[in-house]
């Protein structure tokens, strides 16, 4: 059949791969120079096999060298500006490849750029193909020099490592330069992360830096990336104590230093005098950031910070330090904020990113009209808030009532300051940003068609995570309903439906159990864990997994449920639970205690929290939300005082009255004597009458 498709009187498609990778080889050199077009052109729409990369090895291996080149040749005149099939890009070029390597004096420059620029060219036109052949060990002197920029971004480590020191840095430039991505052999195209390199990246630019026995400035410069290479050895021997300073710049661009080479820089640069006394020398350390200790951190003024964050390139680096540095970062620019309201009379005076370290813990030793003409300021300033830092800002600013001045407050309290009834789909697009901090009594009186309007029409392009879209899903589906005996007919879930992620607010929990039955989520798993189902949908998801994997044997990923119900709410674990985890985060916390942040970060282990801890904090004036000490432990919190929780509430305490008649708030009510509670103003009720003894039922 090879002879008739050769002569012309069969048809190319008349075979498979795996017949023409089987053919004798003399068959093979019958066909023309335009063959191999007609049999791309034939496999391409067709889903390759698991084998056919075998076949491409042993068809290509029976081809005549000169005949292939010049079929190569015909191939790439006709594919020269059209993209190939990824797949079978892929699955050519591993027996092409192979086949090259077999070729007789293919280190010689003339001959190897024949097979790279003219036969090979339509091939490597996608990085994923030079991911893939990174560890095909052809990389000779005459190929680097030929070498396609891209491809330098795939070297294997034993392809530098017979460089000269000129040929390194040449190198090491065309890698800085061409390699902005980390592409896969599976085709998946991503961002380099700003810290991570693979293995195999480290080791080529270990390779390179090895060529040198010391590093002057210029070398470094050009070492580029590469510098990443550098050993601790290298670091503390091989660099002077000038050549480093005067390398700063070059180094701070780096990316994927390890923590041992970021802190051997830092401590020698420290060590040998280098000061940081102002924003710009701390920005000019780049990535190099991750280097400086916490006490080192700690010791710099907060200005010198505040002013370094003002780089956009300095900020970038800060994504990758470790969240204990982070933290110190926060904790300066709020510490800063703190100390300037409290000696700055003109507001107006304080810088942009200054006002940008607002804190309600600071905001609560202000009296209230101070308190709205900072308010104003921010206004001014265009100084943009986070959720809770406007939720702060409601509260104090209304403290006394509206103020009649509204227009003089920053544009996003005016809009949370808006009636719920008389939001409107584009209103909620506005206030987007802010509904983690609606709670769920602003919630219910938001009209529902215009919830379902903007989850339809806007959610998509907001900025809130998917456990944050599902408190709006929670408020679309009916508290009460019928349970269902079967799935309505306009319920059934079909292709469409998986597809649609508005899939959620188009179900009950008890609708999506009936509804499910039968019905694969195989293929849809990763695609529905995005969409914003309740914490009930999550349970019947779960459920349903569960049934699945009892009754075909086989094992689905249903940790990411477990992952999204346990980060939605930890009120779902048991109290010994809570207990463990609340241990844990106080022992990892311990060092920040005593600093702003330091309740931000307990706050969500709270519940496991015993009462002698709660006291402690209450003398911190943390500003605890109700819906916070309502979730506490009731033996922790039956054993606080008024005071106490007074103190840990602070501007909260107005909401108390809201809970009075939830447990565990309901019975540490009636255990407080009611003329004390009067003395809150807050309109608590239930507290034991003078002269009474409130018996209370332990709980076993």
């Amino acid at each position: 059949m090879v002879l008739e498709v050769a002569r012309g009187q069969a048809s190319p498609c008349s075979l498979t791969f795996g017949q023409y990778a089987c053919a004798q080889s003399a068959w093979l050199q019958d066909l023309q120079d335009d063959f191999l077009i007609s049999l791309y052109s034939c496999l391409s729409p067709k889903p390759a096999s698991v084998m056919d990369p075998q076949y491409s090895i042993l068809f290509f291996s029976k081809y005549d060298a000169k005949k292939l080149v010049a079929a190569l040749t015909a191939f790439s005149q006709r594919f020269s500006h059209v993209p190939l099939s990824l797949e079978w890009n892929m699955i050519f070029i591993n027996g092409l490849w192979e086949k090259m390597l077999q070729v007789p004096d293919i280190d010689s420059p003339p001959v190897l750029s024949q097979w790279i620029h003219e036969g090979l060219q339509p091939f490597l036109v996608e990085p994923e193909v030079f991911a893939c052949l990174h560890a095909k060990n052809v990389f000779c002197e005459a190929f680097q020099k030929i070498l396609p920029d891209r491809f330098v971004c795939y070297l294997s480590p034993s392809a530098v490592s017979n460089l000269s020191r000129d040929d390194a840095l040449s190198l090491a430039q065309r890698i800085s330069r061409n390699c902005p991505l980390n592409l896969t052999c599976g085709g998946v195209r991503r961002e380099r992360s700003p810290s991570s390199m693979s293995t195999e990246e480290l080791q080529v630019a270990a390779s390179l830096v090895r060529k040198f026995e010391h590093f002057s400035p210029a070398i470094l410069r050009s070492l580029g990336q590469a510098a990443v290479g550098l050993s601790i050895s290298d670091i503390e021997n091989s660099i002077s104590d000038k050549d480093l300073e005067a390398s700063i710049p070059a180094l701070g661009e780096v990316r994927g230093w390890n923590a041992e080479q970021s802190s051997a820089i830092i401590n020698k640069l420290l060590s040998s005098g280098y000061q940081i006394p102002n924003g710009q020398s701390l920005a000019k350390l780049g990535s190099l950031v991750a280097g400086l200790n916490s006490s080192t951190l700690r010791s710099l003024p907060p200005e010198v910070i505040l002013e370094a964050i003002k780089s956009l390139e300095f900020v970038q680096h800060m994504v990758i330090l470790p969240s204990s540095l982070k933290r110190i970062f926060v904790e300066k620019a709020a510490m800063f904020f703190s100390d300037a309201i409290k000696t700055e009379p003109d507001f107006s005076r304080l810088s942009q990113s200054v006002l940008q370290g607002f804190t309600c813990a600071a905001a609560n030793e202000m009296k209230a009209e101070r308190f709205q003409e900072l308010a104003k300021v921010m206004k001014k300033k265009n100084v943009k808030l986070g959720g809770g830092q406007l939720s702060c800002l409601v509260k104090v600013v209304t403290l006394h009532g509206i103020p009649k001045d509204l227009d003089s407050y920053p544009e996003d309290l005016l809009l949370f300051l808006r009636p719920p009834v008389a939001w409107s789909s584009f209103t909620l697009n506005e206030l987007s940003g802010l509904i983690p901090v609606l709670d769920h009594s602003i919630l219910q009186k938001i009209p529902k068609n215009a919830l379902t309007l903007w989850m339809k029409n806007f959610a998509r392009d907001s900025p809130l995570s998917r456990e944050e879209l599902a408190t709006i899903v929670e408020e679309l589906l009916p508290t009460r309903h019928k349970r269902a005996d079967g799935c309505p007919p306009d319920k059934r879930i079909t292709e469409m439906v998986l597809n649609n992620e508005l899939m959620p607010i188009d179900y009950t929990a008890e609708q999506l159990h009936t509804c499910l039955r039968n019905v694969s989520l195989d293929n849809h798993l990763p695609q529905i864990l995005t969409y914003a189902f309740s914490i009930q949908q999550l349970a019947v998801l779960k459920r349903r997994l569960d049934e699945v994997e009892d009754n075909e044997n086989f094992s689905l990923p249903k940790s990411s449920f477990f992952c999204r119900l346990a980060t939605l709410n930890l009120s779902a674990c048991s109290q010994t639970t809570k207990d463990i985890l609340y241990a844990k985060a106080k022992r990892a916390f311990s060092d920040q205690h005593y600093l702003p942040a330091y309740y931000e970060l307990i706050e969500p282990y709270l519940g496991g929290a015993p009462g002698v801890d709660l006291k402690a904090l209450s003398k911190d004036g943390v500003n605890m939300e109700v819906s916070t000490l309502a979730q506490l432990r009731r033996d922790s919190l039956l054993s606080l005082t008024i005071p106490e929780v007074q103190n840990l509430l602070g501007i909260n305490i107005r909401d108390l009255y809201k809970w009075q008649n939830q447990s565990p708030i309901k019975e540490w009510v009636h255990r407080q004597q009611q003329s004390e509670l009067d003395k809150l103003n807050v309109s608590l009720t239930g507290g034991t009458q003078e002269g009474y003894i409130n018996i209370i039922t332990p709980e076993f």
